[in-house]
């Protein structure tokens, strides 16, 4: 929050003053309702997500379905067996949006669902995984292996060579 420079209330808006206490005092107050990211640790996302994929999905969805990445790519799994309350736990969605959003990502085929039953007769935890193209990723080559290995700096080699 930004504070008035004349009566120093909260103004809501964006830091405005050159006064470098003020912008001390602005930051303090991000850094309490933001913490910063830790050391990094990466997940991967496929860009065509964010290339083709993000204006079609609604913030549940999006929220569901990166979820379910982290759960499978960010463990290096193919697939996870995730509750309905671990997405919303992951999600911060109520059950009802997080029921909602995995049927809509069935539906339009983000994401394939394995369901089955439990040995009483109820419903198991679900399998969830992405609808990728299997012959893409058995034979693309992992970041690895597009490395220089000969070279004290490596670089990405592009994967047609």
């Amino acid at each position: 929050m930004a504070r008035d420079t004349d009566t120093g209330k909260k103004t809501g808006g964006n830091v405005t003053s050159a006064d470098p206490a003020s912008q001390e005092e602005w930051g303090k107050e991000q850094s309490k309702r933001f913490p910063p990211f830790g050391a990094p640790r990466f997940t991967q996302i496929p860009d065509v997500l964010f290339d083709e994929y993000l204006p079609g999905l609604g913030l549940a969805e999006l929220k569901v379905l990166l979820a379910i990445m982290r759960r499978t790519y960010g463990w290096r799994k193919p697939t996870d067996a995730i509750s309905l309350s671990q997405l919303q736990k992951a999600t911060g969605l109520s059950r009802k949006a997080v029921w909602t959003a995995t049927n809509s990502l069935e539906e339009e085929g983000y994401i394939i669902v394995d369901r089955s039953t439990a040995p009483n007769g109820g419903t198991a935890i679900n399998l969830y995984r992405l609808n990728m193209e299997t012959d893409t990723l058995a034979t693309a080559p992992s970041s690895l292996e597009l490395m220089d290995e000969g070279s004290q700096n490596p670089q990405v080699k592009s994967p047609r060579g």
